[in-house]
């Protein structure tokens, strides 16, 4: 059985996610986002299909390999609008116009975002360290996005 810590699993993330935003705007942003997304979603599915029915077995993955039914079955779907969603605004972000220091700074609040909203969904009122992290991103965010509008 094959088993990543979450750290080593959200680090790497990261670093695809880097290459993908340094490749989005240097490579690819004078393209249409929805035809972005529809080639990109290819390699996507098949690279699901790969772990889902090759890789999931061979390496013994942790996790249920039943398809999601019922209730669950719903929050899936939802999670794949979400990420659709996520993508046409995020994709759109560097196609029209933006620069991979202004959508990346922005993307400095999404602790925040997700610290929030799962706060509102088990309706806790967050306390002093969030709220003082809270503001600590939106200050980072701010002075990314400052100091690359400064002319050298």
């Amino acid at each position: 059985e094959v088993k990543l810590s979450s750290t080593r699993q959200a680090t790497a993330a990261m670093f695809f996610y880097a290459v993908a935003n340094v490749v989005l705007d240097l490579k690819l942003k004078q393209y249409n986002r929805f035809v972005l997304m529809f080639g990109y979603s290819i390699f996507i599915f098949t690279t699901a299909c790969i772990g889902r029915y090759i890789l999931q077995p061979l390496l013994k993955l942790p996790g249920s390999t039943t398809i999601p039914l019922g209730s669950d079955l719903g929050w899936m779907a939802f999670l794949g609008v979400l990420f659709a969603l996520a993508d046409v605004f995020y994709v759109g972000a560097y196609t029209d116009g933006g620069n991979l220091i202004t959508v990346t700074a922005i993307s400095l609040l999404f602790p925040v975002f997700s610290n929030l909203i799962q706060n509102v969904w088990v309706r806790n009122l967050p306390n002093g360290w969030q709220v003082l992290g809270y503001t600590l991103g939106v200050l980072a965010m701010l002075a990314v996005g400052y100091g690359s509008s400064i002319k050298k």
